[in-house]
């Protein structure tokens, strides 16, 4: 009787254990998909992340950042409108318009190259050159109208493109303008200098490296530098450069 029992027992044993370890089995397999799809999407949104907190830092930077543009860093460029006046020469006082290949001209000193200068150096140069005719002369420049100027983006930005821009910009105002970084910006930015002169022999004069965490999570605003027409601000993808 025994016997039979156990016979009849051990099948039943042996099924009840296959079931059991199929079940095991099948819960493990799910337990390393689901992990696995963790990775994944851990994976996937630190990138996700990292931007928005760049993007989030860049927009608000632009305004704690914005200082007022000092006139020191700006370089007089084709189709300005200057106002001109000499201390106590009246007959001096002009309003001229940078012709397109960056010059104007004055009573008594003739043509006079202006783009590329600033207002400083502008200023300095008309001294010099109406020390010929006047005593000390004071010389005073004042930019009345800017010129559109024309500003590249090119890169990991959300709207890569050219912008017309009117009076002067900085870095951080044009990478909002540019619609901010996207998941793919590396964490440099490269700005290529344009000379700034239409018959220059090099459009560019060289090329400017600004590390985007310094500016946008340390906040250092010396990076937040001015741009130019003819600018290129250039930000790569990671592990591109």
């Amino acid at each position: 009787m025994i016997d039979r029992v156990c016979r009849i027992m051990k099948p039943l044993f042996m099924c009840f254990s296959y079931s059991v370890f199929l079940v095991v089995l099948l819960t493990s397999g799910c337990a390393g998909t689901n992990e696995g799809s963790s990775v994944a999407y851990l994976q996937q949104s630190l990138p996700d992340r990292r931007t928005e907190e760049l993007n989030n830092s860049l927009f608000k930077k632009n305004l704690l950042l914005k200082k007022p543009f000092s006139m020191a860093d700006y370089k007089i460029g084709p189709e300005d409108l200057l106002d001109i006046d000499v201390f106590q020469v009246e007959d001096l006082k002009a309003s001229v318009r940078v012709t397109a290949r960056g010059f104007i001209r004055l009573p008594l000193i003739g043509r006079v190259k202006a783009a590329g200068l600033t207002v400083a150096e502008l200023e300095d140069t008309l001294s010099g050159k109406l020390e010929k005719y006047l005593e000390q002369p004071v010389v005073s420049v004042f930019v009345k109208e800017y010129r559109s100027q024309q500003i590249t983006v090119l890169g990991a930005v959300k709207n890569p493109q050219q912008y017309s821009v009117s009076g002067p910009k900085r870095l951080l105002e044009i990478l909002s303008i540019a619609g901010g970084l996207t998941d793919e910006a590396g964490d440099l930015c490269y700005i290529q200098k344009a000379s700034g002169e239409s018959d220059a022999p090099q459009r560019y004069v060289g090329t400017v490296v600004i590390n985007l965490n310094e500016l946008l999570m340390e906040g250092k605003a010396e990076l937040n530098i001015p741009l130019s027409s003819g600018d290129v601000v250039n930000i790569p993808k990671r592990g591109v450069f």
